[in-house]
């Protein structure tokens, strides 16, 4: 499937992330879709939105991350 025809409602874990300025940080979480695991144990996932800034859940991209990162979504 391509890029495009994933949607956010399609998530199922959720990817734990931090904006670190200077001393002071802000923890938050991503929507994403794991799409598989790499030779190096990395996850490749689609993430949803930017940041943690309101209304940006339609930009979408992939990433490669550790594993301990990502973790299911409560439904």
């Amino acid at each position: 499937m391509e890029l495009a025809q994933y949607d956010i409602s399609q998530a199922t874990h959720r990817l734990s992330c931090r904006h670190q300025i200077c001393r002071n940080g802000v923890d938050y979480e991503m929507a994403c879709i794991v799409l598989g695991k790499t030779k190096s144990g990395n996850l490749k996932i689609i993430v949803f939105g930017k940041r943690n800034w309101k209304n940006k859940e339609h930009i979408k991209q992939i990433r490669y991350v550790p594993q301990y990162r990502v973790f299911k979504a409560n439904r």
